[in-house]
């Protein structure tokens, strides 16, 4: 059925409509004859032909010849209406159909390239070898806090209750050990950090703050006087009460880890994934150089100089969400 649907050269005369008439300058420069016009855009017999293949690629349904111009015309009709109207023009449009553009560019000329990227066994093993050093695991300290929310403008008598119900529940951390539990909670303030402790996160979990990088300080959540007494204190001891703007603190070590180099095989996921990245990197790289060097792009610094953006207004406030949470087992409220 398909070979009937390519339309001859001999048959494109039986397929011209009404308006036959009309001048088509686009049939004079495309050498095809026109089957169909809307406005000042035609169809031509090579269309038609193109569209059967476009079809056949998709494995799309392929109606009669005439019904099958008959689709196109109408799409080439809605088409020309757009264009009179100029939303060809419009600036949104012009994007997508440049974001379009670019989609296609870069699927020729990219896509195949990092589809194509392999990394050897070779490759890995050099890599490895020249950032051994970078490949070891980093030692690790397991903390547990409690920490009392205070204010540096507080009255002294405000600093020294603070200071009294810090030492009592360091009184009664240590009188009453915690036991059993999970992670940090085994050794950590346990019960003591629920009842005492003003941070929301960690009070639950006996005041766990998780696994840390040894010596780091880059947990900003946390004062550095806080963790690097906590990086110094031996196994399972908490340290004295630490002052920090105000707030006062407490810091048990409740389980570290020594730093272990690891193996070559224990890294070849990683270090390829990295070397995948580094490669596709430079494949975007190389396709972003292309169209600046084939286009001769450029920036015009003089009139950037002149150049002034509009005010941007401000964003409003977002507005709480006052919808209550769902109850266990219940949908949330519709709004």
């Amino acid at each position: 059925m398909i070979p009937r649907l390519l339309i001859p050269l001999s048959l494109a005369a039986g397929l011209l409509l009404c308006g036959c008439e009309k001048k088509t300058p686009a049939a004079a420069t495309t050498g095809s004859p026109v089957v169909a016009q809307a406005g000042d855009d035609v169809i031509t017999v090579e269309d038609v032909e193109k569209e059967v293949q476009r079809r056949i690629a998709r494995n799309l349904n392929i109606p009669d010849k005439t019904v099958l111009v008959q689709e196109m015309l109408e799409r080439l009709a809605a088409v020309s209406r757009a264009k009179k109207a100029k939303l060809d023009e419009d600036a949104e449009t012009r994007r997508e159909m440049e974001n379009v553009l670019i989609a296609k560019l870069r699927a020729q000329e990219v896509q195949a390239k990092v589809e194509a990227i392999v990394v050897s066994d070779e490759e890995l093993k050099a890599a490895f070898d020249a950032g051994a050093g970078g490949h070891a695991r980093a030692a690790k300290v397991r903390l547990a806090i409690l920490r009392m929310q205070g204010d540096p403008a507080m009255s002294e008598g405000k600093r020294a209750e603070l200071k009294s119900r810090m030492e009592e529940a360091l009184q009664k951390a240590a009188a009453a050990p915690a036991e059993g539990g999970r992670g940090g909670a085994a050794l950590g303030f346990g019960q003591v950090a629920a009842e005492y402790s003003d941070d929301q996160v960690s009070r639950y979990r006996g005041g766990d703050i998780g696994w840390l990088d040894a010596g780091s300080l880059d947990y900003h959540q946390w004062p550095k006087s806080v963790l690097e007494t906590g990086y110094s204190l031996e196994k399972g001891k908490c340290s004295a009460i630490i002052e920090d703007k105000g707030s006062l603190f407490a810091v048990m070590k409740t389980d570290s880890r020594d730093g272990t180099s690891a193996s070559f095989e224990e890294t070849k996921a990683s270090l390829r994934s990295s070397l995948l990245k580094k490669k596709r990197a430079s494949i975007e790289a190389s396709f972003l150089s292309e169209n600046r060097s084939q286009t001769g792009a450029e920036v015009r610094a003089g009139v950037l100089s002149t150049l002034t953006l509009p005010a941007v207004p401000a964003r409003p406030a977002p507005v709480a969400d006052s919808t209550p949470p769902a109850l266990p087992g219940m949908n949330p409220p519709s709004r």
